[in-house]
């Protein structure tokens, strides 16, 4: 791909041309895949040997057609030993790496559970009962709007001139492509996209070519103090606290945004301002919060020593 021909332009005709692109590319080379009814998909604890062991079961009773004889009752014993233990397996897996990766945990813990937990009707500030999802929907937006906070953008703080030693001053932030790509690679493939629709499977399979123009994207965004219209819209999903499930004030707001968004703002503009910060010990040591290899935990210890 030659990505020289979309480097005309502003930030947000750059962003439009770079994600058409990989659009494209998504439709025209990367197979739909069809998924089967659940009472026809195998387990995702099942292995290929409890699977054999499965159907050896089947293929042994379809021969004799008695479940009281020796051969089928000797290919039951081994299916049961195998699902088993294949279960116990991936169970045991699961939990160890619970740390690494929860989601798989939750999700699985959540397959087993008997009621699917889900958004039923909602009460309005009426008292009426909302069943269509758009009024549903339209409920949610009022709640979250309402307790959303809009900071005064026209009175602005003006930040203290710090002295730095050397007059080391952060006044740019300087990468490269390399490290755009180291970024890409600490993206989770089974996370959700934002609006944008671009998976981040599709940007860790795809890290090795689109790394450069990606770092082209950054470095104009910053070069223009612009942003695409795109990375700033979410996709809302309202996830339950506790209380009612039929008021929208025990619901909290999830929001989905672009990944390119925040591997620009979290993995390259915070970590290098934080960066900066500590170097220059601009951040007082009794600061826990946000920064790492701090926690509440190591707030508490160092108020206890004092």
């Amino acid at each position: 791909m030659d990505w020289s021909r979309i480097n005309n332009g502003t930030v947000e005709e750059y962003w439009s041309q770079f994600k058409a692109i990989l659009i494209q590319l998504e439709d025209s080379f990367i197979q739909l895949k069809s998924t089967l009814n659940s009472c026809f998909r195998k387990p995702v604890w099942m292995t290929n040997k409890a699977s054999n062991s499965v159907k050896r079961k089947y293929k042994v009773f379809s021969r004799y057609k008695n479940k009281d004889h020796p051969a089928v009752k000797a290919a039951n014993k081994a299916a049961r030993k195998e699902i088993k233990k294949a279960k116990k397996n991936f169970e045991k897996k699961l939990a160890t790496n619970i740390k690494h990766n929860s989601k798989s945990f939750y999700s699985y813990v959540r397959s087993k559970a008997k009621a699917k937990v889900q958004i039923s009707s909602l009460k309005d500030e009426s008292g009426n009962i909302l069943s269509n999802d758009f009024d549903k929907a339209t409920n949610f937006n009022t709640f979250f709007a309402s307790v959303f906070t809009r900071e005064n953008v026209h009175e602005e703080p003006k930040p203290d001139d710090f002295r730095i030693l050397n007059g080391n001053k952060c006044t740019d932030i300087l990468f490269d492509d390399e490290d755009v790509l180291k970024l890409l690679d600490k993206l989770r493939a089974n996370k959700s996209p934002g609006p944008d629709e671009l998976f981040p499977r599709l940007l860790l399979e795809t890290k090795h070519e689109i790394a450069y123009p990606l770092f082209v994207l950054f470095r104009r965004s910053l070069d223009e103090a612009a942003i695409p219209t795109e990375w700033k819209r979410a996709n809302v999903c309202p996830i339950f606290k506790k209380g009612n499930r039929n008021l929208a004030e025990n619901y909290r707001p999830l929001s989905l945004t672009s990944r390119v968004c925040k591997v620009f703002e979290m993995l390259i503009i915070r970590d290098s301002l934080v960066k900066h910060l500590e170097d220059n010990s601009l951040i007082h040591d009794s600061q826990h919060g946000f920064r790492k290899g701090r926690s509440c935990l190591t707030n508490l210890l160092t108020f206890w020593i004092k």
